[in-house]
């Protein structure tokens, strides 16, 4: 699973950028596992080099890691044991059960993603039947400003004159800024429920579509 979350390239962009390196970081990874069983009918020279075009042509999706975490958990048995030969044909039985598990855990995290989008949706969508909020003018001219001004409008603590009313509005207008960033993230992230409608940008959370001002409202309002 830890190799899905990695940022690492896969190896057919390694192979394009310097194909020479890749195939000696296999061919080291190969050996490591022959010279493991030192068993007597183990690869020759040849039959490594066969083995490593092999594994690019074959699983060009997966990453260096990849590679190693499939040839650790064989060398723990965990594909069969293995006592008389070692041979590329053994190596890629290996990769394929390892794929197969692979093809699963990414399966699983789609599923875990799509249910954590699916309770932040909910939890967004909550209480937009309620009777709509209405933001204060002020609040609302803030909002319409371009994000560049909206930050230099946000007074630090030493500047606030008003102990009271500068100090509520101050904290709303940072909030808006933070719940902006949230609206966006969440309409970048999750492409299948975004809308974009005559340059407005809606999410689209069961049926109803939500737009910044209506997302803010929401905010305003159960904050």
């Amino acid at each position: 699973m830890a190799s899905l979350q990695s940022a690492k390239p896969n190896i057919a962009t390694i192979a394009k950028a310097d194909e020479e390196t890749l195939v000696a970081a296999l061919t080291i990874l190969i050996t490591d596992v022959a010279d493991f069983f030192n068993v007597g009918k183990n690869f020759n020279a040849s039959q490594i080099q066969s083995t490593v075009y092999l594994m690019i042509e074959c699983y060009p999706y997966f990453k260096i890691d990849d590679f190693v975490i499939c040839f650790n958990t064989g060398k723990k048995g965990h594909y069969g044991k293995r006592y008389d030969s070692m041979d590329g044909n053994i190596l890629l039985d290996w990769l394929n059960m390892y794929d197969d598990k692979r093809s699963a855990d990414i399966e699983a995290l789609r599923a875990s993603e799509k249910k954590t989008q699916e309770l932040e949706l909910v939890k967004l969508h909550a209480g937009t039947d309620k009777k709509p909020f209405e933001l204060p003018q002020e609040i609302k001219d803030f909002i319409n400003r371009p994000p560049d001004n909206r930050r230099k409008e946000i007074k630090p603590p030493a500047d606030i004159e008003n102990p009271i009313k500068e100090i509520l509005v101050d904290k709303a207008k940072r909030d808006i800024e933070r719940w902006d960033r949230q609206f966006n993230n969440l309409y970048y992230k999750y492409k299948k429920l975004s809308v974009c409608n005559g340059g407005r940008r809606f999410l689209k959370v069961g049926g109803v579509c939500l737009g910044l001002q209506e997302y803010l409202q929401y905010k305003m309002k159960n904050k």
